[in-house]
């Protein structure tokens, strides 16, 4: 009762009241957000369009071949570094690997015959040193055969003629006796016939002319037997001279054989050189052949696909078993490392804009995301600009008199964030109109 009779007491407002209280209410909020627009927009710059951009890597295959992924990958899913992605094999691998087969067996049969020629070229070097010794020797055998020839024919002639002089030395003598004695002789034989000697004496001393004229003709017939003796040693100085020549020939005969062959067999080791350089360049020709395979092999056989940076992937161009020419895409990934913000302002609000300026950058649709950053360029309004290939893209259908700006952000968000870091979405850029460099 007591509630009822002070409701009953309080005065009752009137209807005009109730409107007027609230039309003013409604004056205060449209003038409040007025001003709050009006200042906003006089102390900041708002951008018209901003979306966050960054660097697009093409992951290619390193080689010609047929592709083989790990798994089946997908947009968006996040890869770290050094991440085996699959491999590449060159089909030609095996053809290679034939072929290096087949040049290693080259190989050891040419390095068999080079080592067969070299010990050919070792037997003929041996053989034409041992004809040399021999040459030489016979050289000496020649030189000492004519020296003896000459030196005996020399000391038999002189010995010779030594007995011939001798021998008429003796006969002389002879001849000399025998012709005083014969006189003598004579004279007693004149002398007993005028009995001034006897007759006993004058025979005594014919008698001794006798035996003297007897010893004259053996001392003759000694001095022909000496000249006899000469004339038979000089035919057995031209016998002998004769034997010594076809010594001389004999040994000339085996001196010319050697040197033929001695020819014939350098002739055949100038062969087996020139074989073993053939051989030797066909040898350097297959290591190099093989060395070329070999590093072949080691870089076309087979090839690792890897991500040198973390990231999610962008796109995928290849899949398992396609055959890819070398450098052909695999697949697209973002480089969360290097991002941006890509902004367009009106071209009225370009010259109260500067590098360096800082700016605060709102991702729409997520009122809580909101990151710091600073101007890095300006660039030129529509139609005056072009980006980048290996970017995501400026938008294509821009609003005139605008002009584009690149913004740098400190980003605190994780970078395995698995919306593509963001890339490619849309945001607010607001630059304080007096806002200061960082």
């Amino acid at each position: 009762m007591f509630i009822k009779v002070l409701f009953l007491k309080l005065p009752k407002p009137k209807r005009t009241s109730i409107f007027q209280s609230t039309r003013l209410v409604l004056a205060c909020g449209v003038l409040g957000v007025g001003l709050t627009f009006l200042v906003q927009h006089l102390l900041s710059i708002r951008s018209s369009r901003a979306y966050i951009n960054g660097d697009i890597v093409y992951i290619r295959a390193p080689i010609a071949g047929n592709l083989q992924l790990n798994n089946q990958y997908v947009p968006g899913e996040w890869i770290e570094s050094n991440t085996v992605l699959g491999q590449v094999s060159n089909p030609r691998a095996n053809t290679l690997i034939l072929r290096r087969e087949e040049l290693k067996t080259q190989l050891s049969v040419a390095q068999k015959s080079l080592l067969s020629l070299n010990n050919q070229a070792s037997t003929y070097e041996k053989i034409l040193n041992k004809l040399d010794g021999k040459i030489h020797r016979y050289d000496q055998q020649l030189t000492q055969q004519k020296l003896l020839q000459n030196q005996q024919q020399k000391l038999e002639l002189a010995q010779t003629q030594r007995d011939i002089n001798q021998s008429y030395a003796e006969l002389s003598q002879q001849k000399e006796a025998a012709a005083i004695a014969e006189k003598e002789a004579q004279r007693y034989q004149k002398l007993a016939q005028e009995q001034v000697v006897s007759a006993s004496q004058a025979e005594k001393l014919k008698s001794v002319a006798k035996q003297l004229q007897e010893n004259v003709n053996k001392a003759t017939e000694s001095y022909q037997q000496s000249v006899q003796q000469l004339q038979i040693n000089e035919a057995n100085l031209s016998s002998v001279q004769i034997n010594f020549m076809l010594r001389v020939g004999d040994t000339e005969n085996r001196q010319q054989q050697l040197l033929i062959h001695q020819q014939d067999l350098a002739k055949e080791l100038i062969g087996i050189q020139q074989k073993k350089i053939s051989t030797d360049g066909e040898i350097q020709a297959i290591k190099t052949e093989l060395n070329k395979i070999e590093k072949q092999l080691k870089i076309d056989s087979l090839a690792a696909i890897k991500p040198a940076f973390p990231g999610p992937i962008w796109s995928i161009k290849s899949r398992s078993h396609e055959y890819l020419e070398a450098n052909e895409v695999i697949l697209a990934m973002v480089n969360c490392r290097n991002r941006w913000v890509e902004a367009l302002v009106s071209e009225q609000s370009a010259a109260q804009l500067s590098p360096g300026m800082a700016v605060q950058i709102k991702l729409l649709g997520e009122t809580q995301q909101r990151w710091r950053g600073e101007i890095l360029a300006i660039r030129a309004g529509v139609g005056r600009m072009s980006a980048g290939e290996d970017v995501v893209g400026l938008l294509k259908d821009l609003p005139q008199r605008q002009v584009a700006l690149r913004i740098g952000v400190e980003w605190t968000e994780p970078t395995n964030s698995q919306e593509f870091c963001f890339v490619g979405r849309s945001a607010e850029v607001v630059i304080p109109r007096f806002g200061k460099k960082n």
